[in-house]
């Protein structure tokens, strides 16, 4: 279910329920949309930035209107007297707008191709991401969905390559509850040596910058006998190559 009847008063939803296959409940878009082209020449276009035509977009008779920020604040609080639903979203960094992707694909119930759309665009830009790490970006999420990373390693047995996208993955997230996670799995990840997977570099980067000192001690399970300095040294190398 979910809303029918939608205005997107800027591209980002409007591409976004596009890609889902969700255009269908689109009725209104921004004049700024140039995302999909055909979108255009589809949706009627009922606003610009700052403004918006409010009788129009009133006349389509929305059940669900799509914003951003305080700077759409006086066209939110209009359509909100007019007795209209309006979310308006205030994304401000990456993490955020995958936070909005995963709102609006859950309210237009399709939550698990959301998923795997957000895993091909965070994929794109880091290969050792797994469907969990774009699940997470959800907010309030994260205790349901590191289990799901964990267990997605698991599955893929002594492959090492999927053990180090697992914790690379979990690394990446910064929080107490995925390190945790990763240093289950890090006993199982060939970190040095011949022919280590993919994501080695990555993972002792982000094992340096969540935890020094776990970052020291993997190393010298790995490296016995080796002086701080040398272990230190030898962290930051593979973290850089």
């Amino acid at each position: 279910m979910g809303p029918q009847r939608i205005v997107c008063l800027t591209e980002e939803t409007t591409e976004w329920l596009y890609l889902l296959g969700q255009e269908h409940r689109i009725v209104g878009i921004s004049g700024y949309t140039v995302r999909p082209r055909r979108a255009r020449s589809e949706k009627p276009r009922v606003s610009a930035f700052l403004s918006a035509k409010i009788d129009q977009i009133l006349a389509l008779e929305p059940d669900c209107v799509f914003g951003f920020s305080d700077l759409q604040a006086d066209i939110a609080s209009a359509l909100i007297k007019a007795g209209v639903s309006v979310t308006v979203f205030n994304q401000r960094s990456v993490d955020e707008i995958f936070s909005v992707l995963f709102q609006v694909a859950a309210m237009v119930d399709e939550l698990e191709q959301g998923k795997a759309l957000m895993v091909a665009l965070l994929k794109e830009n880091d290969p050792a991401v797994s469907v969990a790490m774009a699940a997470a970006i959800g907010r309030g999420r994260l205790a349901a969905f590191v289990p799901e990373v964990v267990t997605m390693a698991r599955a893929g047995g002594a492959n090492p390559t999927v053990r180090a996208e697992a914790v690379s993955s979990l690394l990446a997230l910064g929080r107490p509850e995925a390190a945790e996670a990763a240093r289950a799995l890090l006993e199982d990840v060939p970190l040095s040596g011949d022919s280590v997977p993919a994501a080695v570099p990555l993972i002792w980067e982000r094992l340096f910058r969540l935890d020094s000192a776990l970052a020291i001690g993997a190393a010298e399970k790995r490296l016995p006998g080796m002086t701080d300095s040398g272990l230190i040294r030898f962290v930051l190398t593979q973290g850089r190559t």
